[in-house]
């Protein structure tokens, strides 16, 4: 039974707790296009995106030098900020926040 574009693909995406809507329309086209590359574009880089979706991506990466620059650029900063390492605030710091706030009122 192979009814892509019903209900059953949304039971399914349903069942397996898939809240993504434009996932769903992965499999209602034979291409992804621009902007759902850009919508799953951090699903991609992290590894948390299906197989079809995936090489769905990869085929239109091969052929669209903007979304490839896109995706290389934004893989690229995803990488940096996860090489960075975490600041330590200095003495007090947490302490004048605090006093901060309370004297604004919070």
């Amino acid at each position: 039974m192979r009814r892509y574009g019903g209900s059953i693909i949304f039971w399914a995406a349903f069942a397996l707790g898939i809240q993504n809507l434009r996932f769903l329309n992965l499999f209602n086209r034979k291409e992804v296009d621009c902007p759902q590359v850009r919508a799953m574009s951090s699903d991609f880089i992290d590894g948390d995106i299906g197989r079809r979706g995936r090489a769905g991506i990869v085929a239109h990466l091969k052929k669209c030098d903007h979304c490839r620059a896109f995706m290389n650029t934004l893989r690229a900063t995803v990488e940096l900020l996860r090489s960075a390492s975490t600041p330590i605030p200095p003495d007090g710091f947490e302490r004048r926040v605090r006093d901060n706030l309370r004297r604004a009122g919070y």
